[in-house]
Order: structure tokens, then C-alpha cells, then sequence
């Protein structure tokens, strides 16, 4: 969570009071405090918040299995002898075939 300065609208960062403080009470005790301005706020309790992000579906880029059905294959052999298939396509430029882009 994000705290912003009610005076200037800049955002708040923590800090701690120094000890030299002239209210003993908040000697060495944490703060939020302005950057920019001279505005500070003690902070009087545990502060937190916890939030549960939902994930977001991953989108496929390359387009699916679908978009490699229609490919070219060529049969190779690798050493590995992992994979019998080279499967390869080819990307459109810009501005068309042969096309000059700018």
C-alpha cells in the first residue's frame, strides 16, 4: 500500500524519529514521513496489509499447437536422436515481400 502526502502529494517513505527528538515519547520510533515537505506522522501500530494477486493466463505467443500444423517439415537425423523432424516457418515482413521499411 502507498501512502501520499496530504500537503504536497508526494509519496511517504518510513523513517524513525532521531533520538534527539525533543518529545521523548517518539524517540527512536518509526514514522511515515515526506520527502519534499516537512510533513511526518507517527506510526502508532503494526502496519501491514496483505493481498492475494491473482495470477494472470499465459497467452501463447507463437500461436498454439494449431499454428504448427501446417508448417514445413523436413526429416533430419540428429546425434541425440531426440527428435526425427525439423519443423521451420517464416515470418511476413512489414511491409510485404520485398518490401523496403522506412
Amino acid at each position: 500500500m502507498l501512502l501520499f502526502c496530504p500537503e504536497c502529494s508526494n509519496l511517504l517513505t518510513t523513517g524513525k524519529f532521531p533520538d534527539d527528538d525533543p518529545d521523548p515519547a517518539r524517540q527512536g520510533k518509526s514514522r511515515f514521513e515526506c520527502r519534499t515537505c516537512s510533513y511526518e506522522v507517527p506510526i502508532e501500530y503494526h502496519w501491514y496489509e496483505r493481498r492475494t494477486m491473482k495470477k494472470k493466463e499465459i497467452e501463447d505467443i507463437m500461436g498454439g499447437a494449431k499454428a504448427w500444423e501446417n508448417v514445413d517439415k523436413t526429416a533430419i537425423q540428429f546425434e541425440a536422436r531426440m527428435s526425427h523432424r525439423l519443423y521451420s516457418t517464416s515470418a511476413q515482413p512489414v511491409g510485404g515481400i520485398g518490401g523496403e521499411i522506412d
